[in-house]
């Protein structure tokens, strides 16, 4: 009975290896739609839960006036899943309390946080904005004029964030920005993107400029001491 059991487990698992390595992609179309193009590259990415779709270029995208003159915006992009723009696309300013932000910064990165809504790099500061609205909510600069990655957060909605350039601290934010710790004093290599796992126990920091990834990790998470 043995010997039966374990013939059939074979079977079964190579029947599931074989209908894995039979499965394919299929292109479907171009998203959103031939007549936009982002001619400086897409710098960010991100799906809401609507499944709204965000995009955020490298480059300028657009223009804002200011009654007197004109000046180049990065602007942030929001499409439904059918490919046509959210209501509120494409916005050039974001407004957090009383102030009110020109997105002319390049665009460095975005994620949906643990609550849906959107967090995205514009240089040095990271913005924060509803996910159904496109509302501002906060605003932060970990560290004033140094470029930023996409952020990271754990299933908390603590943020984590990132640098380009080597050297800087990773620091922790919580869901409104205050300011919980220092991750990592210094982040070694240049980087474009890096992770945390939902407990926040480990980093995965993709230093490009290193050859592999760096793991980081804490028994106790955020409130702990994270080594390599």
């Amino acid at each position: 009975m043995k010997r039966i059991f374990t013939a059939l487990l074979l079977l079964t698992l190579c029947a599931a290896v074989m209908g894995f390595g039979q499965t394919t992609w299929q292109f479907v179309k171009v998203f959103p739609d031939t007549n936009i193009s982002f001619n400086t590259g897409i710098h960010g990415l991100t799906v809401d839960p609507d499944g709204k779709v965000w995009v955020q270029a490298y480059g300028t995208t657009g223009k804002i006036f200011n009654g007197v003159d004109s000046s180049n915006v990065r602007e942030i992009f929001v499409f439904n899943p059918d490919g046509s723009q959210a209501a509120f696309s494409r916005f050039k300013t974001v407004t957090i309390g009383s102030t009110t932000d020109t997105l002319f910064n390049s665009n460095r990165g975005m994620r949906a946080d643990a609550d849906g809504n959107v967090v995205f790099a514009s240089f040095d500061v990271y913005y924060k904005v509803n996910y159904k609205t496109g509302a501002g909510i906060a605003k932060v600069a970990p560290v004033a004029g140094q470029t930023l990655t996409a952020p990271a957060f754990t299933a908390a909605n603590e943020m984590f964030s990132g640098f380009v350039i080597p050297g800087n601290p990773m620091k922790i934010f919580d869901g409104t920005f205050t300011e919980l710790g220092t991750a990592i004093t210094s982040l070694s290599g240049y980087s474009r993107s890096f992770d945390v796992s939902a407990d926040g126990n480990d980093i995965y920091w993709g230093g490009y400029t290193l050859g592999k990834i760096y793991v980081y990790h804490s028994d106790i998470g955020t409130l702990g001491t994270y080594t390599v």
